[in-house]
């Protein structure tokens, strides 16, 4: 069906409806999700919206089930506002797969034109045992493991063994530092207990290599716990030795999804832009120098180059919105504003950070194929 011939009636044929069925297979997994504080937008050829009354069946990254009064011809594009675990809106557009009659309601299948962030809509301890166990779904990333048991670097990796989160398992400073540098670590877990170790030069070092992520910390007694407080403030989390159990891979999970929500997701990474917008053609570019400048972000920490940073933070609060990245832009405006407000460069690492991640993975229009 053409973007033409796209349009929505208030009621099918009764033919239609009673023999209407899925045109498509779902290709991901759902869970039931019944919500009626969702905002369902029709969107019409010459660009107009109308809103209808909509209530949820179930959700998946892919697309979302409804039940609705009025009948939507398949190829239908929408506007969905659906509401966030924190009470925000996020706003996706999809598009209509089928649409059939059942007991005086219409059922609809919406295929989403890009994936959404579920685990910012439901909870994970609502998703089925089979979405935890699907790629799709897992959060992935990297975890350097600073240790000194090798009991414990050996049940840490065990862990995470079923999950996409890797673990680099390393027994000194300089080891963890070269990672950081490499812009390789998402999430830092610290053995307390490393002899090798001056924590707090540890600090420092970090510190002036940008980095702001997540820090567990792994330790014998509370007494560690607060003395290492004392140097790296409150940790995203802390492990008792021995590690065991599988409720750590829901912890370690838990502090990547946290640090990942923060730094915006593929809300943060994806342009706002339309492909016939007169800027449009100059994103490859645009994504090019955000690299620069991530690298440029952390030179200047390096170097505790607070007018530098402040520059190069302006610079992108007010360049970002105009290639479509909003998200981008606030975090800019934040990281500006607790530099203003802490006056160190230090007390702003985990904003300057939020920054520089997104600023190095930056992606161009959402997939647009339905």
């Amino acid at each position: 069906m053409s973007t033409d011939e796209m349009d929505f009636q208030p009621e099918a044929p009764a033919s239609q409806a009673a023999n209407a069925e899925p045109v498509a297979l779902r290709t991901d997994n759902r869970i039931p999700w019944m919500r009626d504080d969702i905002e369902l937008y029709v969107e019409h050829p010459g660009g107009s919206r109308v809103q209808l009354p909509a209530a949820t069946v179930d959700i998946g990254r892919q697309g979302l089930g409804i039940t609705t009064h009025t009948f939507l011809h398949e190829g239908t594009r929408t506007m969905i506002r659906l509401p966030a675990i924190d009470g925000s809106p996020i706003d996706t557009h999809g598009e209509v797969r089928w649409c059939r009659y059942d007991d005086g309601l219409h059922q609809c299948g919406i295929k989403f034109t890009s994936a959404v962030q579920l685990e910012r809509i439901v909870p994970r301890d609502q998703w089925t045992e089979t979405m935890l166990r699907d790629d799709d779904y897992q959060i992935k990333g990297k975890v350097v493991h600073m240790f000194s048991s090798a009991l414990d670097q050996h049940m840490l990796t065990l862990a995470l063994r079923d999950t996409a989160i890797s673990v680099d398992a390393v027994d000194t400073t300089g080891a963890v530092l070269d990672l950081i540098r490499n812009g390789d670590v998402d999430v830092l877990a610290i053995d307390l207990r490393s002899e090798n170790a001056d924590l707090a030069q540890f600090h420092v070092q970090i510190g002036q290599l940008g980095y702001g992520g997540p820090i567990i910390f792994i330790a014998d007694t509370d007494d560690e716990v607060v003395a290492a407080q004392c140097i790296f403030e409150e940790p995203s989390a802390v492990l008792k030795s021995p590690i065991e159990g599988p409720a750590i891979a829901n912890r370690v999970t838990e502090v990547l999804e946290k640090w990942q929500r923060l730094t915006g997701g593929d809300e943060a990474l994806f342009t706002k832009l339309r492909r016939d917008d007169a800027v449009a053609g100059m994103l490859d570019g645009y994504h090019d120098a955000c690299k620069t400048t991530a690298d440029a972000l952390r030179a200047k920490m390096v170097r505790e180059d607070r007018e530098g940073i402040v520059s190069l933070l302006r610079r992108i609060a007010g360049t970002a919105g105009t290639f479509g990245y909003p998200v981008l832009a606030k975090q800019a405006e934040a990281a500006l504003s607790k530099l203003d407000k802490t006056g160190t460069i230090r007390n702003a690492n985990a904003e300057i950070a939020q920054v520089r991640s997104v600023l190095r993975n930056l992606k161009g229009f959402a997939n647009e194929a339905a």
